[in-house]
């Protein structure tokens, strides 16, 4: 990229953050109410589809 720079590793207990955080925290369905993410190639079907609709037909 042409930019000359020096990157300095950090820890996340460093940076200044607006509420505390959990150590280690995962997307988790333990509960069963959590919904479940459908596929990623289901929900870019659905954007394209809606684009499309938006567009006159044409993705």
């Amino acid at each position: 990229t042409g930019i000359d720079c020096e990157v300095v590793p950090g820890k996340t207990a460093d940076l200044a953050r607006p509420a505390p955080r959990p150590a280690f925290s995962v997307l988790g369905i333990s509960r069963p109410e959590t919904p479940l993410l459908p596929p990623w190639e289901q929900g870019l079907e659905a954007h394209l589809s809606a684009q499309a609709a938006i567009n006159g037909g044409t993705r």
